[in-house]
């Protein structure tokens, strides 16, 4: 789970955006998947790594993963 400190490499900049908002997830106790590409909603669009670990979440309350792809485009 990322806190307030870790720094998250991503080659798009979102690095930076994320320090200075103070990794919001975790202000909130919560988690933070990035998704490459796509629109602002993409669970339950066919972005099966996203979708099983938002699933598992709200049975078991972990997050194994922090990134996924994009989904293929339909």
């Amino acid at each position: 789970m990322l806190d307030a400190t870790t720094a998250v490499d991503r080659p798009d900049g979102a690095t930076a955006r994320m320090r200075r908002r103070g990794l919001p997830a975790a202000a909130l106790h919560g988690d933070l998947i990035t998704v490459d590409g796509g629109d602002h909603g993409t669970f339950g669009r066919g972005n099966t790594p996203l979708d099983d670990a938002v699933v598992t979440y709200l049975r078991t309350g972990q997050v194994g993963i922090d990134h996924v792809d994009q989904a293929p485009m339909p």
